[in-house]
């Protein structure tokens, strides 16, 4: 996809969810880096997203960071799970199509007053919260402006082995499922992270919907590994490290997709490696959201003393620690096979070797191997996993194991992301009708 920008300024609405000071989810990156660097390809932006009262976790930080070109409207909402609850319990109907649907109400008011006070050409929407695409549609009908509606993920999935949908709750799947349609016929342009995201959108809604879907990616920060890496460069792993450290960090979600138990025994079963036998081997799950129950698995599994447990730290922090990590950690079961973890571009620009347990016939596997970036195995083949598992560690040890060229990984950047954004958005209010791939 070729995408030019031009040096004249328009002007975009970002409609977005997940955005500072919410301090919880690596998905706000992706808005924040798109309105951050959408003003270097000649886009002023405006930022419609909900009150941070919303949010369990804050962080200042990104805000500071934030241009002071770019304007934040923090319109009210209500949660249903704690703003509507009684006893802790609510009707489930309540969180259709999210917890937080009350913010249309106010922010289609408040983008209204935007709308007429600021004109933007253009509307830009983003998932996983659906109440932003509805807030979205709704402006670009009554206004008459071109709207995108970037989903990332397929919003509605099915099981190819079972059947089985996800979301399994029926309501809030027809809920999703309204809603992707309702982006699909008025939407001006879809955008997706992956190439497989797109295609489900397409088989789902027909190719007359092709010309106007898009991919762009996930990516990098390259601004916070500016910030990190002076002092990650002094603690970079040594050519023959005395210890190894394999690092998952982030969430590991209590669901089959993500299930390590075949990594666990693999992991006993190498109890006799030399590495692994003289102790030299450390497995540390940071922040997995779900230490009691993994815990657990490690000790059933006999692994419990490899397998480390430890909290969240902030952000940076969190970056170092990849970049002094030996190894790096993804697990992915088939059924995300059209994503791609945003963490998995963090971990190409350490460049420290990825040991990814996925579908060979994913994304993230696709990912991994274009890029030379590590070793791509089952998650769900246990005896495959610790045959690549052995094989990885004496790589390690030996100082031969390498992650992706820096030079390759640029491309990755937000930065780059934000470009293609910006000649998307210029295509779009220019009424190009070959809106779509080239």
């Amino acid at each position: 996809m070729s995408i030019s920008s031009s040096p004249a300024a328009e002007r975009a609405l970002l409609v977005a969810f997940h955005f500072p000071p919410l301090g919880e989810s690596s998905g706000l990156l992706r808005s924040f880096c798109f309105a951050r660097d959408l003003l270097t390809h000649g886009w002023e932006v405006r930022v419609l997203t909900v009150n941070p009262r919303v949010h369990a976790t804050l962080r200042q930080d990104l805000l500071e960071r934030l241009p002071k070109e770019v304007a934040v409207e923090q319109v009210f909402a209500l949660d249903a799970a704690t703003d509507m609850s009684l006893f802790g319990r609510y009707p489930g109907w309540l969180a259709l199509p999210d917890r937080w649907w009350s913010w249309a109400l106010f922010a289609g008011l408040r983008g209204l007053w935007k709308w007429r006070q600021w004109r933007p050409k253009v509307v830009w929407s983003t998932y996983p919260i659906a109440t932003a695409h509805l807030i979205g549609c709704f402006l670009s009908r009554v206004t008459g402006t071109p709207w995108v509606a970037d989903f990332r993920d397929p919003m509605v999935e099915q099981n190819e082995r079972t059947g089985a949908w996800v979301p399994r709750d029926a309501r809030l799947r027809g809920a999703r499922l309204w809603v992707e349609a309702l982006c699909a016929r008025h939407a001006t342009a879809l955008v997706f992270c992956t190439e497989s995201a797109r295609q489900i959108c397409v088989e789902r809604y027909g190719r007359a919907i092709e010309d106007k879907c898009f991919v762009i990616a996930n990516g990098y920060d390259e601004e916070s590994f500016r910030d990190i890496e002076p002092a990650a460069a002094g603690s970079a792993p040594v050519q023959t490290p005395a210890r190894i450290t394999l690092l998952h960090s982030g969430v590991i979600y209590d669901s089959p997709d993500r299930d390590p138990s075949a990594f666990f025994a693999a992991l006993a079963r190498l109890k006799q490696h030399p590495v692994v036998k003289a102790g030299g081997l450390c497995v540390r799950l940071r922040a997995s959201g779900n230490d009691r129950k993994l815990g657990e698995l490690a000790r059933q599994s006999g692994c419990d003393d490899i397998v480390e447990m430890v909290g969240s730290v902030p952000y940076h922090e969190a970056l170092r620690e990849m970049m002094a990590a030996d190894g790096l950690l993804i697990f992915q079961g088939y059924t995300s096979n059209p994503a791609i973890p945003a963490k998995l571009y963090e971990y190409l620009r350490t460049g420290r070797p990825i040991f990814a347990m996925a579908h060979a016939q994913g994304e993230t596997a696709r990912l991994v191997h274009r890029e030379q970036a590590g070793v791509v195995v089952d998650l769900e083949d246990s005896a495959a996993i610790e045959q690549a598992l052995a094989s990885f560690l004496d790589e390690l040890r030996a100082g031969r194991a390498r992650g992706a060229d820096g030079a390759i990984v640029r491309k990755h950047a937000r930065a780059a992301r934000a470009e293609e954004l910006a000649g998307l958005l210029r295509r779009v209010v220019a009424g190009d009708g070959r809106t779509g791939r080239d």
